[in-house]
């Protein structure tokens, strides 16, 4: 599984300028914090 560090990293080499970085990093943090949430409800109701 790959880190968000190492996710960070690879993003960094593969975009282009910095707006189109801003808004792939803003999109996995989205991914990553309603992944993290919906762990939370799930552990939550078991």
């Amino acid at each position: 599984m790959n880190t968000i560090i190492s996710k960070l990293y690879t993003l960094i080499h593969q975009t282009g300028n910095l707006i189109d970085f801003e808004e792939t990093v803003r999109n996995l943090m989205y991914e990553v914090f309603a992944s993290l949430v919906g762990d939370v409800f799930t552990n939550f109701l078991q």
